[in-house]
């Protein structure tokens, strides 16, 4: 449980940054893929309700969380498919825009 890991990882002394869960996309899926369907197994209001839960952890433990499904996600709340190379997965374009956000706050983040 990612609580128990966050626990542990402040005892230690660790910096601990909590980071959300990215945003999906089914932009790329067609008749021949359609395993590129990806709101099927991960639907996108399941993810802003975990994500939640995830701020929420973070404020109560005291420790960073950082928004990338907020830095990623189009105005309908999905992954732009020129970030990703299925839907779930990004792209080096994808990370470049991840990258300096999750630099940022494990520099400035708290110790546990």
């Amino acid at each position: 449980n990612i609580r128990s890991m966050v626990e542990a990882a402040k005892s230690a002394g660790a910096r601990v940054v909590v980071c959300s869960i990215l945003p999906v996309t089914d932009a790329l899926a067609t008749p021949g893929n359609p395993q590129l369907v990806r709101t099927t197994k991960r639907p996108p209001g399941v993810i802003l309700e975990v994500n939640a839960l995830l701020r929420r952890m973070a404020e109560e433990e005291g420790i960073s969380f950082v928004d990338l499904h907020q830095a990623l996600a189009d105005d309908k709340g999905f992954l732009p498919a020129a970030l990703t190379v299925d839907g779930l997965h990004l792209k080096p374009e994808g990370y470049a825009v991840i990258s300096p956000i999750v630099l940022s706050a494990i520099q400035s983040g708290r110790k546990g």
